[in-house]
């Protein structure tokens, strides 16, 4: 876990809000997940607040990935929101805020097609 990653969580109207901040590594993605399941009491829906996360590494990315589906929380539940959301969520996950369209790929904005896009 990168020195200066944390993590900040309340519960609201019977959802758990999450809200990581700094690097997101493998340790890192573990954490939060550690967080969830020991916070979360199987009602309501999680959400994770992707704005202060400063960098998502693939491999965090991948590791998070992997620990929601080793989770007995169902992806449908766990919602993902913020400027990372897209980056982060793996799939059925649901992402709130900007649409699908406004991205071609989860990388991000990293692959040729973001940083070039075609013209109209």
């Amino acid at each position: 876990m990168h020195e200066n990653f944390r993590i900040e969580c309340r519960k609201s109207g019977g959802n758990l809000h999450i809200y990581p901040n700094g690097m997101l590594d493998g340790s890192s993605a573990c954490q939060i997940m550690n967080l969830v399941n020991e916070k979360y009491n199987g009602k309501g829906r999680v959400f994770i607040n992707t704005d202060q996360i400063k960098d998502a590494l693939p491999f965090g990315t991948a590791t998070l990935g992997f620990q929601i589906g080793e989770s007995s929380i169902p992806r449908g539940r766990i919602c993902f929101k913020g400027k990372n959301a897209f980056v982060m969520a793996p799939n059925g996950c649901e992402v709130i805020g900007k649409t699908k369209r406004d991205r071609c790929c989860w990388r991000g904005g990293k692959c040729a097609r973001c940083i070039d896009p075609p013209v109209p």
